[in-house]
């Protein structure tokens, strides 16, 4: 089957954009300016997208500011824009979540998007979850950054794939590893909470969080102490030898479970 054409259409006041896609990705995305899709994102088939470690589905292109003191003010800052950086985000479908896009009120046909130029999905929950995960992997890549600049530190670089995105250390020796019992540990959290009798968007939540302590880390204290109950439930039901060699990464989950969110949230 013959590839359709990529092609970027400028209307005043916005940018739309149109590419092959795999999926239910959306066909055409309006985008603000300065967070705009690239336009090399086109979705890879679907046996590669279900791979375990596959490349992240929809880049944009993310502003990055340092914060200024106003001239003659005292007190008084302001931000100012050092660069732009491309970063890759990951839709649900990348934690293997099923979940629908809203469909556009004006017209029916299309995926509706928000004024950030990203999918809303159809359930307030799942959309709630992506955004998280967007929150949470621009902080990601804003810790990699070198402070008032658009430059990556020694070594450190956007995530482009889900395994890099969750892993919690860079790339190095014995990393290979680390990201195997990493995802040993998801997989069996996740059977644990099939046990549950939760609903199937609830558990895709649970997974989600599981494997993302910084969405984790968003959550109000109430959802915190839930999950946290269910993280010691969850540690009760593994083998001693198991217990210990998941220690660390459940006692990183655990930390996200604090009380409190930041104060800039």
């Amino acid at each position: 089957m013959a590839r359709r054409r990529r092609k970027l259409y400028e209307v005043p006041g916005r940018v739309i954009l149109s590419r092959p896609l795999a999926g239910s990705l959306l066909e055409d995305i309006t985008l603000k300016e300065k967070d705009m899709a690239d336009p090399v994102t086109a979705g890879a088939g679907t046996a590669v997208a279900a791979a375990v470690s596959h490349a992240l589905s929809f880049i944009i292109n993310m502003s990055v500011s340092k914060k200024i003191a106003k001239v003659g003010k005292i007190d008084e800052f302001e931000y100012e824009e050092v660069g732009v950086v491309k970063l890759p985000l990951p839709l649900l479908s990348d934690f293997g979540v099923e979940a629908k896009f809203k469909r556009d009120e004006k017209d029916p046909t299309r995926d509706a998007v928000g004024e950030d130029g990203l999918p809303i999905y159809e359930d307030d929950k799942m959309d709630w979850l992506f955004s998280a995960a967007v929150a949470a992997t621009k902080a990601q890549l804003r810790n990699r950054l070198i402070s008032g600049t658009a430059e990556f530190k020694e070594g450190k670089r956007a995530s482009e794939t889900m395994e890099e995105l969750i892993a919690e250390g860079g790339r190095g020796v014995g990393n290979a590893e680390a990201l195997k019992l990493r995802h040993e540990i998801r997989k069996s959290f996740a059977a644990f909470v099939g046990t549950l009798g939760k609903s199937q968007q609830t558990q895709a939540v649970l997974v989600g969080l599981f494997s993302n302590k910084e969405a984790l880390a968003l959550q109000d204290d109430i959802n915190k102490g839930k999950f946290k109950a269910y993280l010691g439930q969850y540690a009760d039901t593994l083998e001693e030898k198991d217990l210990e060699r998941y220690a660390k990464f459940l006692g990183s989950v655990e930390e996200a479970c604090a009380p409190g969110t930041p104060s800039d949230f």
